[in-house]
């Protein structure tokens, strides 16, 4: 089984929770502003497990999910201020070893 089919059947059950979100139907709802939420959710979510899956490898990533690199660093910057932990990545210059 590939791991696109792996991640697929993993998030079946968990689909299942986000497209029935609790609604309070004692008030007007906005069927718009649930969907988008819902989403969004699902999507942060699908992106984190694929990054996980690739090892953290964010153009791995990217191309696994068939989204441009540009785009998934977008949706990892809309993760991290939603309150997703995201690994954060060093820099070239954080990961040289000091001079001694």
């Amino acid at each position: 089984m590939g791991d696109e089919d792996v991640l697929a059947d993993e998030f079946i059950p968990e689909v299942l929770e986000v497209l029935t979100p609790d609604v309070d139907l004692a008030h007007p709802v906005s069927l718009k502003e649930i969907t988008k939420a819902a989403t969004e959710k699902l999507e942060r979510d699908i992106i984190l497990k694929a990054l996980e899956a690739n090892g953290g490898n964010r153009r791995k990533t990217a191309r696994w999910l068939n989204i441009s690199y540009r785009s998934l660093l977008y949706k990892l910057g809309e993760a991290h201020l939603a309150g997703y932990p995201v690994r954060a990545r060093r820099s070239r210059l954080d990961q040289q070893t000091p001079l001694a």
